[in-house]
Parts: structure tokens; sequence; C-alpha cells
């Protein structure tokens, strides 16, 4: 491949204690990269001995952009037995569980921080000393580049370094590449390539409330939370009382997490057969949405749940917008204003928003905007094992502990949604669910 070719070689030394628990981390913790930069070495040659002058010192190597030593651990996955259309058994994936052990830590090697790579140099021999450095060519945030095609760009591979050896040479080298289960076979990886799509979204939050609450259950109307919020009175999550509430909140939640239907343990009557409901809908939303802390009931237990519909609106930007985004021009749905439309309905039922009670007729809406919840665990992006010593820190509370609310990027940097009409429709039918009351009775008993 034509181009500038940077080379390291990873040295091990075992003392036979190698085998079981530890191994990786032991290989990695004593692992040696020599590095090799044939290019940079004929620059510096041109003139007389350099290799004591601080350009050449301070020149960095590879592992300033490739984390060498980076040990991540991979999912325990379930299988089982199924047929397929021949009738040939196969087995499927059906499971993915965090492991609790070692066993399932592999070695990765990959760049430490990745933006994209883009042709900028278009009909120009870039692979000389001058075109390279000369500060009249454009880069990122300089001019505008292609996607690259071909052999151009970046690429990150691994081969075997001693791959002629003697006998002798055979009883006391061996391949890490072979030990280690790397995939010799694979192809070479082109670094920074642009993804082809990327959905981003925000949400709109529509909240109803009473500003005179109704607090009888057996009135027939949905209750309303204890407290105010804002100085309004918020739906309890099942029209009952803070206590059921909760209770069928974090059994769904439960429910939603481990994959079960979302009435499990609710007893409901064919509680595999309903698949979603507003609880279950909601639950999901709101761990993907930036709610304020005075509405956050999913985190803090001490709030009353209460109804709350977020309605989702989405937009998937193109590879060249994200291209764009990248070299500081706008995507097009910035210059571009569309239309769209998001609907959330759902039955009445005891397992539902308001718990099956019939809702007053003089109530009002809070309506606003949540922006989406970005990553906001440096932990989950970058491995510690690889991440460099400089920005390792000693911190007091769990490391992996992920904020309630932190930095919000790039969400909070941008809009998708400027101007938003809700509508409200209720639709009566003549029977109601049989099982409503059922389900009530057997989580509240309902006081006088």
């Amino acid at each position: 491949m034509d181009g500038i070719l940077l080379l390291w070689t990873l040295k091990y030394t075992a003392d036979g204690t190698e085998g079981g628990p530890g191994t990786l981390d032991k290989i990695l913790a004593n692992l040696e990269i020599v590095h090799s930069n044939p290019e940079r070495t004929s620059l510096f040659n041109r003139v007389s001995d350099t290799t004591n002058v601080p350009a050449w010192l301070e020149a960095m190597d590879l592992d300033s952009s490739i984390n060498f030593k980076t040990k991540n651990r991979t999912k325990q996955v379930e299988y089982e037995l199924t047929k397929d259309v021949k009738g040939t058994n196969k087995f499927v994936s059906s499971l993915a569980r965090e492991p609790t052990d070692s066993s399932f830590d592999i070695w990765s090697i990959g760049t430490k921080f990745e933006t994209p790579v883009l042709n900028f140099v278009n009909n120009v021999e870039a692979n000389t000393w001058r075109t390279v450095f000369s500060p009249s060519k454009p880069g990122m945030w300089t001019g505008y580049g292609d996607f690259c095609s071909g052999s151009q760009g970046l690429w990150l591979g691994i081969n075997e370094t001693y791959k002629n050896l003697s006998k002798a040479e055979q009883l006391t080298t061996g391949s890490l590449i072979e030990q280690c289960g790397f995939d010799l076979n694979s192809k070479l990886q082109r670094v920074g390539e642009i993804a082809k799509t990327k959905t981003i979204s925000e949400a709109i939050v529509a909240i109803p409330y009473l500003e005179i609450p109704v607090t009888n259950p057996k009135s027939g109307l949905a209750v309303n939370t204890k407290e105010t919020i804002y100085d309004k009175y918020f739906f309890t999550l099942t029209g009952l009382n803070k206590e059921t509430s909760r209770r069928i909140f974090e059994q769904t939640k439960l429910n939603v997490e481990s994959g079960e239907p979302p009435t499990t343990d609710l007893n409901c009557d064919d509680s595999a057969d309903i698949k979603k409901t507003s609880i279950s809908e909601l639950i999901e939303k709101m761990d993907k949405y930036v709610l304020p802390p005075q509405l956050n009931f999913n985190i803090y237990d001490d709030i009353e749940p209460f109804a709350m519909y977020i309605l989702e609106i989405e937009h998937t930007l193109d590879r060249q917008d994200l291209a764009d985004i990248w070299q500081g021009v706008m995507p097009k749905i910035s210059t571009t204003a569309e239309k769209d439309f998001a609907e959330v309905s759902h039955k009445i039922a005891s397992w539902e928003f308001f718990g099956g009670k019939q809702i007053p007729e003089n109530i009002k809406w809070m309506v606003f905007k949540a922006k989406r919840k970005a990553e906001v665990n440096y932990f989950k992006m970058v491995d510690e094992i690889g991440a460099d010593n400089r920005f390792k820190f000693d911190f007091k509370s769990d490391k992996n502990a992920t904020p309630d609310y932190s930095y919000n990027w790039p969400y909070d940097y941008f809009s998708l949604v400027e101007l938003a009409q809700v509508e409200i429709e209720n639709e009566f039918k003549t029977k109601r669910d049989s099982d409503n009351k059922s389900l009530e009775e057997s989580l509240v008993e309902v006081p006088e």
C-alpha cells in the first residue's frame, strides 16, 4: 500500500507461570512495545546526527494514538436450540449477560481517539515532505475534505513479526497473535471511517394536571398526587395512591430490564400477552432523555410516580451530514425545515396510566422539550488499562458510577424541534376491560 508505513513490535517474555486467570493482565503489564518509523528516520537522517535533538526525542510514536494494552470484557451469551425453515437444528443467541469473572476478558488494540479521516489533497502527491508539512495545504477545519476511497486514508492491522524462524528459534520464540487468539486472516481496518447514518432525537413531554386535585378514590376519577410539583397536581401513575403507583412502577421497570412482559407479577390475567403498556413505554423513554430532577421519579424514589407522556421526534443524519458537522458545516436539516409526527396511545386499563379511572374534563397540560441523554461515564468509553496515565484520577467515589446529571454533549448544543403542537383525543368504547377491577383490587385496598 502506498504512503507512510508505521510499524511496531509487541514483545512479551514468558516466565513459565502463565496460564489460567490473570494471564492476560500479566501479559499486558509486562508488554514491551518497539516502534519503527522508517519515514521519520529517513527524514531526520537527511542532516547530521539528530537523535539527541528535542524534535527527535519528543516525536510521538504510535502508542500516542493507539491503545496497545486495552482489555475489554465480552458478554456472556446464552444460546437456545431451534430449527430453521428446513427443519435443521441451529443455535440462536437468546440472552447476553455481564460476566462475573475474567474468563471473558479479551485483548483489544484500537485507536485512543478517533476523528474522521478525509482526503484534503486530491490529485496531489501527499507522501512528499513538502506536501505533508506545507501550511498552505488544507486540513480538518481549514478546508473541505472528500471521503477516502480505494487505498486512501489510514489503515490499521496486525501481522507476524517473525515469519521464518529456525528450529532453534522456534523453541524460545512464539506468536502472541496465535497464543492470544487474534485473527491473522482479518483484513486491514480503515481508521476514521464515518458512519453511514446517525439517528438523533429530541422529545416533547406532556404532563396532564389539575389546579384543584381529586383526592377521593371512590369518586371514580383518577386521583392526583398528594404534593404539588411546580404548583401543579399531576395524576398519580395508577390513579390510586402513591404506594400503589411506586409499586407498579418498580415492578414494571424490573420486568422491562429483565426482558419480561411488563405486567408480569402484577396479578394480571394473560400478562404474557401484554407486550407493551403506557408505563413500560414511559420507563424506556425516561432512560433516554434528560428530565428535570423535580420530575424524575425514575431516579429519585421519593417523588410520587405520575402520568407523563414522552413523544419522540427523530431524524437520521446521512454520511455527508456527519462529515459536514465534523468540518464545521451545518447539516441539511439545519437549513431545511421538516414536519414530523409522533403519537402516543394506550387503552383504559388498570395496568395503564390512570389505572382505568375516568379522567376529569378540566385537565390542563404542562408541555416542554427534553434533550436526548448522552453518555456521561468516561470509563464506559475508554478502558482504564488503555487510558493515558495522565488522565487516570483517584476519585473518592465509585469510578464506574454514572452521575445523575452531567454535561450532555452534543445534544445540549442543538435543537431538533423548534415548533410543536400537541393534540389530545379520547376514544371510548362501550365494553370496558373486564380484568381492570380484579387487578385493581389485588393491588391495593381502597380506603373509605
